[in-house]
């Protein structure tokens, strides 16, 4: 028997239950931001190749003699897209938003889209029963806390003057987690009826920063190595000293509380919404400094390395510290407990371990990455004919499982233009959205 409606004023006070879901599935999509724009790298699942990016990661790759080295430019597929998306009878803002969605992300076109939801977000009530069913949407509601960790160290623009290297790049780093209660995990997830009476809470803790860096290295040689062959593997090691320009730093504590009416739908709110959140945010530009420290080795066609990015990264800021509250009573007070106070944040340290084989004719490629407590990682191939290339890849990480990407090349006198297909987990459905990216490859 379903149960009868209550009057369409109430159904709109519940909607605020809805917000922590709508928050989930934002958090959720974000490990999907972190793209690579290198179709060659992409073809082969992410890894590192030989080239800039291999020596922006390990500073003992500085001034090293690399098999095949690569360095690319991406071409904006994804905003040739969005330019040519049909906008045909919408509106300026309807317009705005099909374009965007049809250019993200930017530098590749999405082949197959995730499926549009065949599930409506039904709200079932009576006097003292409240059902929310989010359908495909409940697939964005993590059993467990979700982590909002995630880093990003991107170099955009270097040089490599003899025994130097002189790199421009950022640095993004959150961390931090979402946790909802059993009980309403269950309500959100599960379909399970809120209880008449009842506290529901929620807790999220995030910290983000943003920093420009401006990045200086140099590699020396260690001599050479023999193990277990005559050929010995000849040892380099490097570091890498980053100044860093902080644009961006956020500290979010948020602590809210549910508490639905007795019975539920009476003369007063069906739910009540409470929340204590706590804020410290930047004024101004920060400073800093972190050291990249890098070992590697070289055997024929062989070569490997392992190095730290972030060591001992810290940047000084100037920051904000507000409160606001929302109390029983609906008013919304905000406080302001502090301005110009000093604090030091800390930039989360990646370790990284790659290797692989080069001849002519063959590139085979690994590494792995730990960072945040996350373990990321990525295998390739790629297969030489005079002119042609054809490669192919996996990537494994604890939130993205098992992603694979083929790709393919036509060059010559250092000069090719790559192109790449990878898949990408979707959001609330089973499967996989497939990727196109297009990069054209330049002499170092």
């Amino acid at each position: 028997m379903t149960p009868a409606p209550a009057p369409r004023l109430r159904i709109r006070r519940i909607a605020c239950v809805l917000g922590p879901a709508a928050a989930l599935m934002v958090l959720t999509a974000a490990p999907s931001l972190a793209i690579n724009t290198d179709a060659r790298r992409t073809g082969m699942g992410g890894v590192l190749l030989p080239g800039r990016e291999m020596v922006a990661t390990n500073p003992a790759w500085i001034g090293a003699e690399l098999p095949h080295p690569s360095r690319s430019i991406p071409l904006p597929l994804g905003v040739v897209a969005g330019l040519a998306a049909d906008t045909e009878g919408q509106n300026d803002f309807e317009s705005a938003v099909t374009r965007l969605k049809a250019a993200y992300p930017f530098f590749e076109v999405e082949l197959r889209p995730e499926p549009a939801l065949t599930h409506d977000i039904t709200i079932d009530v009576a006097e003292n029963y409240l059902r929310v069913d989010l359908g495909q949407g409940s697939k964005a509601i993590p059993e467990g806390p979700l982590s909002t960790d995630y880093l990003s160290n991107s170099s955009w623009l270097s040089v490599s003057p003899g025994p130097l290297f002189i790199g421009l790049g950022t640095i993004i780093a959150t961390e931090g987690e979402v946790a909802l209660d059993d009980s309403l995990t269950g309500a959100l997830r599960g379909g399970v009826p809120l209880e008449a009476g009842t506290a529901y809470d929620a807790d999220g803790n995030v910290v983000g920063q943003v920093a420009a860096a401006l990045e200086i290295g140099t590699s020396v040689g260690l001599g050479e190595l023999s193990v277990g062959s005559d050929v010995p593997w000849a040892l380099r090691a490097g570091l890498s000293v980053k100044g860093l320009m902080g644009l961006g730093y956020a500290d979010t504590r948020i602590h809210a509380d549910m508490v639905t009416g007795d019975p539920i739908f009476d003369e007063t709110n069906p739910l009540e919404v409470t929340y204590l959140a706590d804020y410290r945010t930047s004024e101004k530009v920060g400073w800093g400094a972190a050291l990249d420290l890098g070992l590697a080795a070289v055997r024929g066609p062989w070569f490997a390395g392992v190095s730290v990015e972030n060591l001992a990264g810290r940047i000084r800021w100037t920051t904000e510290h507000r409160q606001e509250e929302l109390n029983a009573d609906g008013d919304r007070i905000n406080t302001t407990l502090g301005t110009g106070e000093k604090i030091t944040s800390h930039l989360p340290a990646s370790w990284v371990a790659n290797g692989g084989y080069a001849s002519d004719t063959w590139l085979w490629a690994g590494d792995v990455r730990l960072a945040q407590d996350t373990v990321t990682l990525h295998g390739g191939v790629e297969r030489r004919w005079h002119m042609l290339a054809a490669r192919g890849g996996l990537s494994w990480s604890s939130d993205r499982g098992v992603q694979g990407a083929v790709g393919g090349g036509l060059g010559a006198g250092g000069w090719s233009l790559d192109v790449s297909l990878r898949t990408h987990p979707y959001l609330y459905s089973e499967g996989r959205g497939l990727y196109l990216g297009a990069s054209l490859g330049v002499p170092l």
